[in-house]
């Protein structure tokens, strides 16, 4: 369905702005013996503080070495796209992949949660992967429709994070975060066709 991009000085353009800059994590809790498992433990905990603390620049070292011994962790991917999305210089690109490609991984154990950055549960933490893949697909819709660039929605941004939302809800469906960025995503809607233009294709 066709849209066209908000306005910058619309509430909702604020609204998904407020959105797409809030980490929304947890609180972390605890500290590990920095030996075999217990330390790959620690590394996604302390890779989890730095990115509640707002230093993903700090947590991607960290983040990439736990990946280079365990390349199949939904856990570390989900971690290294939080660092490409929160990053200054951004890259929503590199940032939704790692969160497909943390969403790919779970999908062979759904029941896996991620306990070192609060979800206890594997829909807790399937829902908290669908989110950020929503959130990243969303900055790359502003970015674009700040730089001036039309935007057409057949196969992109926007639909494919309502998309991420709406599977996010089935697994948390009283996750209050999911339901506003629902609410935000579904008032982008419009009737009105856009002007021919340039796709974003993430």
């Amino acid at each position: 369905m066709p849209v066209s991009a908000p306005k910058r000085g619309s509430s909702v353009f604020s609204r998904a702005i407020s959105l797409i800059l809030l980490l929304a994590v947890p609180g972390v809790t605890g500290c590990g013996r920095q030996t075999g498992a217990d330390r790959d433990t620690e590394a996604l905990r302390s890779a989890w503080a730095l990115l509640a603390e707002r230093n993903p620049d700090a947590a991607l070292p960290a983040v990439k070495g736990f990946l280079q011994r365990h390349p199949e962790s939904a856990a570390g991917h989900f971690l290294l796209g939080k660092c490409h999305l929160h990053r200054s210089n951004a890259n929503t690109t590199i940032a939704l992949g790692e969160f497909e490609t943390a969403l790919a991984l779970h999908g062979a154990s759904p029941e896996a949660g991620f306990p070192e950055a609060g979800f206890a549960s594997g829909a807790s933490f399937a829902a908290a992967l669908h989110r950020d893949a929503a959130l990243s697909l969303m900055r790359a819709f502003y970015d674009a429709s700040g730089s001036g660039v039309p935007v057409s929605l057949t196969v992109t941004a926007l639909q494919r994070a309502l998309d991420h939302v709406r599977k996010g809800l089935e697994n948390a469906p009283d996750d209050a975060y999911l339901r506003e960025m629902l609410a935000t995503l579904e008032g982008l809607r419009s009737p009105v066709p856009l002007e021919t233009g340039r796709e974003i294709t993430i």
